[in-house]
């Protein structure tokens, strides 16, 4: 059975915040491809915090996938503060993907709203300014 997968991805950068969309359909093999690319825009923008809004991307909410998925950040990424803005129905998900990311040392919160997410990201970076 053939899976497809119909995905976007955009990306701007404004005084350090990366922040990246991603809409479509996305199957378990495009969700790793995804992970590297999004790597890929954070480390060559040299990104100081990431806002990844997802609300708008269908596909897998695995959570041994999102426990390894942490795994594999880089370290440089560690450093980041990282919001990741979902569908409000992807709780059970959210709570889980930002526990393991706490418990991997990573600055990662999830949010449903993005204005939440932004104000969030600009207090993170007025601290460390």
């Amino acid at each position: 059975m053939k899976e497809d997968s119909d995905y976007q991805l955009s990306s701007t950068l404004h005084e350090g915040l990366l922040e990246i969309v991603i809409s479509g359909n996305l199957t378990g093999a495009a969700v790793a491809a995804l992970h590297n690319q999004v790597i890929a825009l954070i480390q060559t923008n040299h990104a100081r915090a990431v806002l990844c809004d997802v609300r708008d991307a269908k596909g897998p909410t695995e959570f041994g996938e999102a426990y390894y998925r942490v795994r594999r950040y880089p370290r440089d990424l560690f450093k980041l503060p990282l919001a990741i803005v979902e569908p409000p129905t992807h709780v059970a998900y959210q709570s889980f993907h930002e526990t393991t990311a706490a418990n991997a040392g990573l600055s990662l919160k999830w949010f449903s709203d993005i204005d939440e997410a932004r104000a969030w990201i600009k207090m993170k970076l007025e601290s460390v300014s």
